[in-house]
């Protein structure tokens, strides 16, 4: 067994090798950079720009740090996520053709950053300190301009609130009804094109790839575009100089992220974070032992970095004055589908939107920055961010559960069953396997328990939405609010077996059919005999419509959020 063990693995590394190999040809002979520089898409996606694309001269990209950096991650902001409605039936799902690269083609802040004290936000690019008014609900239906509390959390809120924005992001705020007094901005040069050929290139490169059925290359070129605007955002690290004993520095090479280094005798100098600083080449020409080598780079085939620079090579660090305006145009595209009149918004991620009718043709396309229609949602349970089951008019199933992910089998582990049981204020514990690394360094293979919930806030909006329901029998979603409320109560083994249920047989409890057609007016809720206290599906679970809801008949040990003492129950008594 050892043997045939050995075998196998010896035949995956050589197989990997080769796919490495093929994989920093390929990009080497479009963009000559070589990939074992780096050790990310996002750091490979930078190298690509700044060897092939960025040109100081006619544009600088600000490396900032300290006092003004600090001001500027401030409104450092990422991508929204919505959710409007736990209960979503007859909807459609747009997202955005490559969001983040379409935002990189707007005007970007360049230059030297200037403080200064102009009120005048026409007046300003650059990143504002300002004090704000939102609009009221019966002005603007959903807030749009996001703020971070004390705590880190984010949401678009109410009232007056002060913070640091992209003035962009403001400005177009401003149109939407809210109040803006600007206190004092970080000022920047407006650099047009900044990013246009990098992203152009690669989206057509995109396109061809995938004409030519090419999808490994589609691939590529997607993760480039999409993982430049990260790189911009890190946080900047110390640069540091170390001597490693040379007998130990393959030891040293598995716990810290090094990737040039000097051989001496006995000692290597090596250089994590930054670039070697010239004067520090200089010095170290007269005293060269060897070459230089990197840490992540074989040396063979492209003799790009096996030497010791004269000069730091061309590039940029990290700047987050980029990052925090691609990130503020994309929230800014995102915000023009959120308050459409006759158009109710529904809920939405980073760069997509989920409408209750589908969107006028002026907003889908193929081009960058355009919407695609991805699905229709005839039924759908929005427990919380990232936490949803969704089917779609064909019987397919979209589920996405933050934390818990997929199983070894790219299967999902979370079902219909849990998002009911979460939207009754349940805890859902699931069993998963994963690999663990130990402190020693080993991968053991173990079994751990997960237990997702929604939120106290986000339970207090099921509350009210499932209230909202509840007093009107005649809501197509009555039946399923109703169904929902039914669960708060149950019982330990009415659980399991609820647990146990394909999700196919609960959909009969409440789904007719699927959408045929745009225009189809189907209520996706059956007709339950409202004269009866029970149902059963396929399985003999029992479910009890009609509970008396009080806090004194609730079991604590599975609500996470139990229903407040003065809830009302007469519609669902």
């Amino acid at each position: 067994m050892k043997t045939e063990t050995l075998d196998y693995l010896e035949k995956d590394l050589i197989c990997l090798i080769n796919v490495m190999s093929t994989f920093n040809k390929s990009i080497f002979d479009k963009f000559q950079v070589n990939t074992t520089k780096v050790r990310s898409y996002s750091a490979l996606s930078k190298l690509v720009y700044t060897t092939n694309f960025y040109n100081e001269t006619s544009h600088k990209i600000p490396v900032i740090d300290g006092y003004i950096e600090k001001i500027i991650r401030q409104g450092y902001y990422g991508g929204l996520v919505d959710v409007v409605e736990h209960l979503v039936t007859n909807a459609f799902k747009y997202d955005a053709n490559s969001h983040y690269p379409a935002a990189m083609l707007n005007d970007m802040p360049v230059g030297d950053p200037v403080i200064s004290d102009e009120k005048d936000i026409n007046k300003v690019f650059g990143y504002c300190h300002a004090k704000v008014t939102a609009p009221s609900e019966e002005i603007l239906t959903h807030p749009t301009l996001p703020f971070r509390d004390t705590s880190g959390v984010t949401t678009c809120p109410r009232g007056n609130f002060e913070g640091v924005w992209f003035s962009e992001e403001l400005k177009d705020n401003i149109k939407r009804g809210y109040k803006v007094e600007i206190v004092s901005s970080v000022v920047f040069k407006r650099g047009k094109g900044l990013f246009d050929k990098f992203i152009n290139n690669l989206f057509s490169s995109k396109a061809k790839a995938k004409e030519e059925g090419d999808s490994v290359g589609e691939l590529v070129y997607k993760l480039l575009m999409n993982s430049f605007y990260g790189k911009c955002g890190q946080l900047e690290l110390e640069n540091t100089y170390s001597m490693v004993e040379n007998d130990k520095l393959d030891q040293y090479g598995k716990t810290h992220n090094y990737d040039l280094a000097q051989e001496f005798d006995k000692l290597t100098l090596i250089r994590e974070n930054c670039k070697f600083h010239p004067a520090l080449v200089e010095l170290l020409k007269e005293n060269r032992k060897g070459v230089v080598k990197n840490h992540n780079t074989s040396g063979k085939g492209i003799e790009d970095n096996t030497r010791l620079p004269s000069k730091p090579s061309n590039g940029v660090k990290s700047c987050v004055a980029i990052a925090a305006a691609i990130t503020a145009y994309a929230r800014v595209t995102l915000n023009r589908y959120k308050n459409i009149p006759g158009n109710k918004y529904l809920g939405g991620d980073t760069d997509s939107v989920i409408m209750q009718k589908r969107l006028a043709s002026e907003y889908v396309g193929k081009e960058l920055g355009m919407m695609k229609f991805e699905d229709d949602i005839p039924f759908g349970l929005f427990a919380d961010k990232k936490l949803y089951y969704a089917i779609n008019s064909k019987g397919k199933e979209n589920i996405k559960s933050r934390g818990v992910g997929k199983d070894f089998n790219r299967k999902d582990i979370l079902k219909l069953p849990h998002f009911l049981l979460m939207l009754a204020g349940h805890v859902v514990s699931v069993n998963k396997t994963k690999f663990v690394i130990t402190q020693n360094g080993a991968v053991e293979i173990k079994n751990v328990s997960l237990h997702t919930k929604i939120q106290k806030l986000t339970y207090q909006n099921v509350l009210i939405e499932l209230e909202g329901y509840l007093s009107n029998p005649n809501h197509p979603k009555y039946h399923i609010a109703r169904y929902i409320t039914s669960l708060r109560n149950i019982s330990d083994s009415e659980m399991k077996v609820l647990l146990m249920s394909d999700s196919k047989y609960l959909l009969k409890l409440f789904y007719i059919k699927p959408i045929q057609k745009e225009g189809d007016n189907i209520n996706v809720f059956s007709r339950v005999n409202t004269e009866s206290l029970t149902i059963y599906n396929a399985n003999r679970f029992k479910v009890v419509l009609h509970p008396k809801v009080t806090s004194t008949t609730l079991d604590k040990k599975y609500l996470s959020h139990p229903p407040p003492e003065n809830l009302n129950t007469s519609q669902a008594g």
